[in-house]
């Protein structure tokens, strides 16, 4: 509670720091009377904005939808009481990692261990999600959640981009010292 405390500190000095802002320009500002009233919502959209700006700038787990699929880094289910309440996912897509919250299904459990068991022997577990056609929204009781998915585990060497090398044939040997001539080519 303290730590939840500490991180929500900014977002409340933020805050206020545009109430007052507001009033200051709302009493002793000298504009014409609709900007003043325009400048209220303007203010409340942005300290609106802040905990989710803030919030996804800290780290923490986001409950939007996971993209189609990803490279599946790390999970832990997360126990409230004692009961499974949601599975923070972290995925990597295209260069970039992002830290999922999911409702807890027993499904989702099951592949996360099995590409955790997978990373453990060397393989990368590339996730895909599909939206269920019947979901619910925001029905976090299900046991089997919104989505269906797909694992795959795969060789690092599989999902590493490939470079094509010259061949050597084509490749020249740097000069040596001493030896100024130009060197020949691999044979």
């Amino acid at each position: 509670m303290k730590d939840l405390a500490n991180s929500l500190l900014p977002i409340l000095l933020i805050m206020l720091g545009i109430a007052i802002t507001t009033t200051f320009v709302f009493i002793r500002s000298p504009a014409r009377l609709l900007a003043k009233f325009l400048m209220v919502p303007c203010a409340l959209a942005a300290a609106a904005s802040i905990p989710v700006i803030f919030i996804a700038l800290m780290g923490y787990a986001v409950p939007v939808p996971p993209p189609e699929q990803g490279l599946v880094i790390a999970h832990r289910t997360v126990v409230v009481g004692s009961k499974k309440k949601t599975i923070e996912l972290w995925l990597g897509r295209d260069g970039s990692t992002r830290l999922y919250s999911m409702p807890y299904s027993q499904q989702l459990e099951k592949v996360l261990d099995e590409a955790a068991q997978g990373k453990q022997n060397g393989l990368e577990g590339q996730l895909s999600f599909k939206k269920r056609g019947n979901a619910k929204k925001n029905n976090h009781d299900d046991s089997e959640g919104d989505y269906e998915f797909d694992l795959k585990l795969l060789r690092p060497e599989d999902i590493l981009p490939k470079h094509e090398l010259d061949a050597p044939e084509q490749l020249e040997l740097p000069p040596t010292p001493g030896h100024p001539e130009k060197p020949k080519q691999w044979t």
